[in-house]
């Protein structure tokens, strides 16, 4: 069991690379032979096979299991369990009960092809490729089918010559042989000759109209050409031939959410569900559209649900813990974004996020550590620059955060969180005037970052610099209307400059929007002072007192 998992992990970064080039689905699902069942179980095979025939998998499954309970060693039952698993996505059970009816000694052709298979689809094309070659003994049909997985293995490994190499070893075994035929597709779509593979893939069609296989494999063409509307009636074909094929409703979903169409995206998602609840590809579909609905707790419950049956499916890590940043929920979104970084240590989007987290936890040094290879590899990611010149100033080196926020600012002239943060930089430093310079670039790009305006308020009242203090804090409360700090801000400007009644009229305008905006009334209680009114100011900080203990209180 180690072992296995161990090829899982290893190998799941090869079945995504070989999902982005092919965008292609693998799970052929040719026929085995039939074989012979035990006398106990054969009432609850006929069943099960009844039941997969008219497409009910669940019911077919619970036969299956039945048969079992009666004869454990029923090699029948095992090969067509895993046979419906394969079929179904459930690719480790699938692997589980193709390996017993190995090792119950059925006869290599009736159980290889679908076990090679499975192993492709979990990522495992090492494997494929050291045990499953075929034998001088192994039927035509048999032969040609191992060769094409091994084919898709090769491509893979972006063996592109060797693949083809197998392939039309292969085609010289079995000229016809679907699978083969289908693999070749796959080669042609991922080297770009889409007319040749609609070609081949369309030959197949003319001789098998309703091969599911050759149809699903026409729409993910489509999709590879992003040629979305007729990949969507493609699947729509296979539909309409049977109403249960997780494949096409997972595929169509898939195209859907590509479209921006969450809603038709949750719409598949669910029905595959509803076939199998614990179907991977239909819960991370699930929680993809969700996410693009913005609903984060259900997003999240459907992508855990994901790593229930596949704990190291990468992509489901990679979405939560980007939602657990956004939940603020630091130490879970280290741990999933720390694992999918050490899986696919190139993906940036990934390594920015893990950094964004480190630095979230005050830990400058490890954002440094993940952020500082790719800058120094020559990146012109701005945003990549403003991260890392972040770190070094949250780590104290102000010198090195100046000159990276610099060359972000320049990259990314028109971003203002960027330039914020350059200003924060140059604050640290010491360059006060270049800071307010930075501040107000910053807040003039007006694309919603208070924190701006804030920071170049407190810059100018620092720099006691109040009525463009007072001119800047007008702005931001045009700006934020229902936002009380805007207005306080613009009551400490106007007292700066000895307004008291204009400040008065900041600080009570403060209060009337937020009434429990406490620093407001202090600052009233020190306009009363100012103008004598010892009494007022008393007043206001025994109604401060007490409004806190009720706080506490409560």
């Amino acid at each position: 069991m180690t072992n296995t998992r161990t090829n899982t992990r290893s190998g799941a970064r090869t079945a995504r690379r070989q999902a982005l080039a092919l965008g292609l689905t693998l799970a052929l699902t040719v026929a085995s032979p039939g074989v012979q069942a035990g006398p106990a179980a054969d009432k609850y095979i006929e069943r099960a096979r009844t039941a997969l025939q008219k497409g009910d998998v669940n019911a077919g499954v619970i036969e299956l299991k039945n048969a079992l309970q009666e004869e454990p060693d029923n090699a029948a039952a095992r090969l067509l369990l895993g046979q419906t698993y394969l079929r179904g996505g459930d690719l480790a059970a699938a692997e589980k009960e193709l390996a017993r009816t190995r090792d119950l000694g059925l006869p290599r052709a009736q159980w290889v092809v679908d076990y090679a298979r499975t192993l492709m689809l979990l990522g495992q094309a090492d494997r494929v490729l050291k045990e499953f070659s075929p034998l001088d003994d192994d039927p035509p049909e048999t032969r040609a089918s191992l060769l094409s997985l091994q084919a898709l293995a090769l491509m893979a490994q972006k063996q592109l010559d060797d693949a083809k190499t197998r392939l039309n070893e292969a085609l010289a075994a079995k000229a016809d042989n679907v699978e083969a035929l289908l693999a070749m597709t796959r080669l042609e779509g991922a080297e770009g000759k889409f007319a040749e593979a609609s070609e081949r893939v369309n030959q197949v069609l003319a001789v098998q109209p309703d091969n599911v296989e050759a149809l699903l494999l026409l729409a993910e063409l489509e999709r590879l050409q992003k040629r979305y509307p007729e990949a969507i009636a493609a699947f729509d074909k296979v539909l309409a031939r049977n109403p249960k094929e997780l494949r096409a409703l997972v595929g169509r979903g898939e195209t859907r959410l590509t479209q921006g169409d969450a809603d038709g995206a949750l719409a598949d998602g669910e029905a595959a569900r509803r076939l199998r609840s614990n179907l991977p590809a239909a819960n991370f579909l699930r929680g993809r559209a969700l996410l693009a609905k913005k609903n984060l707790p259900a997003a999240q419950e459907a992508l855990l649900e994901v790593l229930r049956f596949v704990p190291d499916h990468l992509p489901s890590q990679l979405l939560l813990g980007a939602i657990a940043f956004q939940n603020n929920n630091l130490e879970q979104a280290d741990a999933y974004l720390s694992r999918y970084v050490a899986a696919v240590p190139n993906q940036l989007p990934a390594r920015k996020l893990l950094a964004g987290t480190a630095m979230k936890l005050k830990q400058p040094k490890r954002a440094i550590d993940l952020l500082a290879p790719v800058a120094a590899a020559g990146s012109g990611d701005a945003q990549l620059l403003a991260l890392l010149g972040s770190a070094y100033l949250q780590a104290g080196d102000h010198d090195k955060a100046a000159a990276l926020l610099q060359k972000a600012s320049e990259l990314a002239p028109n971003a203002s969180p960027i330039r914020a943060q350059h200003a924060l930089s140059l604050l640290a430093s010491g360059d006060t005037d270049k800071a307010i310079d930075e501040l107000e670039t910053a807040s003039e790009l007006n694309q919603g970052l208070v924190q701006a305006d804030v920071m170049l308020v407190l810059t100018l009242l620092q720099t006691r610099d109040f009525e463009r203090a007072a001119k800047t804090a007008q702005a931001l409360a045009e700006k934020e209307p229902k936002s009380a700090m805007p207005l306080n801000l613009l009551g400490i400007a106007e007292m700066g400059q000895n307004d008291l009644v204009s400040a008065r009229k900041a600080f009570e305008q403060a209060l009337a929007v937020d009434p429990k905006f406490t620093v407001a009334e202090l600052n009233l209680a020190q306009i009363d002072l100012r103008e004598n009114k010892p009494e007022a100011a008393e007043a206001r900080y025994q109604a401060v007192v007490a409004d806190r203990k009720s706080t506490r209180l409560n």
